[in-house]
């Protein structure tokens, strides 16, 4: 900065001028890099490092600006020894406009530069210059003032507008000049950020019922070989003029009891047969009836 710039600025940060403070709007789409050395590799240890941040600004919104895209841009201070006074002045891109409100450029004071007397623009040589005098001296890191910047309306994916420093004047606590490092940074427009989608998948596990079904084993019929039957037949002599004969017909059975019996003609067991069972008493009497004039009329064959 030229001695006549410096002089004007310090001799405006003794007096009582007023700073135009900016009505901020908050850019979601603009992103500070964060102040570090990774970030900001000319940035120095142990003397004090007056940084030009660098921000990305995406195009949509660049874009849907009609006006212009306005840019808060600030420059922080960083590893501070600490200082009383300073003359400083942003350098900006040609391209860029700077806001005015009133005929000033439209800023707003830091933490550490709420010193500030003035701020005072030179839009031919497109700097913005302001200045610092202080009794006690400033240590903290931070920012130091913000300046409002107008992108052009044309302005795309790969635009980058370089701010850089003009810095004179820095004096610390022991009014000896002060070291310092004066770091670069930019505006830049960049692609807007490809959307995440993200899919959440539901795992719903059914219950698991464990039913125990009894087992029934049928039972294992047993079948025992019938025993050999045996016939008794009795003949009654009817009184004369009746005319009928009666046969009473005894059967046992030697099967071993708790066994399942079954019948030797037809496999019909000879105790299923029904009490009252009409029928089946005809059939199995007519049955042993003859059967007992069967044997008889042998007997008296061989009479």
């Amino acid at each position: 900065m030229s001695k006549s710039i410096l002089s004007k600025v310090a001799a405006i940060a003794c007096g009582a001028a007023s700073l135009a403070v900016m009505s901020m709007t908050a850019m979601a789409a603009e992103k500070v890099l964060e102040i570090n050395k990774t970030n900001y590799p000319e940035m120095k240890d142990g003397v004090i490092n007056f940084v030009a941040t660098k921000v990305t600004v995406n195009e949509a919104d660049v874009k849907a600006a009609a006006d212009g895209y306005v840019v808060h841009y600030t420059v922080e201070v960083a590893n501070n020894t600490g200082f009383v006074s300073a003359g400083v002045a942003v350098v900006y891109d040609p391209k860029l406009e700077v806001v005015m409100q009133d005929g000033k450029p439209v800023c707003e004071k830091g933490p550490v530069g709420s010193q500030i007397g003035v701020v005072k623009e030179n839009l031919s040589k497109h700097l913005v210059g302001c200045g610092t005098a202080v009794m006690d001296p400033i240590t903290q890191n931070g920012k130091y003032i913000t300046i409002d910047f107008k992108l052009p309306k044309d302005a795309k994916v790969g635009d980058k507008f370089k701010m850089s420093w003009d810095i004179d004047g820095v004096v610390d606590a022991k009014d000896d000049d002060a070291e310092y490092q004066q770091v670069d940074g930019y505006i830049e427009v960049v692609a807007d950020p490809t959307p995440i989608t993200t899919v959440t998948t539901t795992t719903t596990t059914a219950p698991t019922t464990t039913s125990t079904t009894p087992t029934t084993s049928a039972p294992t019929p047993t079948t025992s070989k019938q025993a050999d039957t045996i016939v008794t037949t009795t003949s009654t002599t009817p009184a004369s003029g009746t005319g009928s004969t009666t046969s009473k017909a005894t059967t046992a059975s030697t099967a071993k009891p708790g066994t399942t019996t079954k019948a030797a003609n037809g496999g019909n067991n000879a105790n299923s047969t029904k009490t009252g069972d009409a029928g089946a008493g005809v059939a199995a009497a007519a049955l042993l009836l003859a059967a007992g004039t069967a044997v008889a009329a042998g007997k008296k064959k061989k009479d």
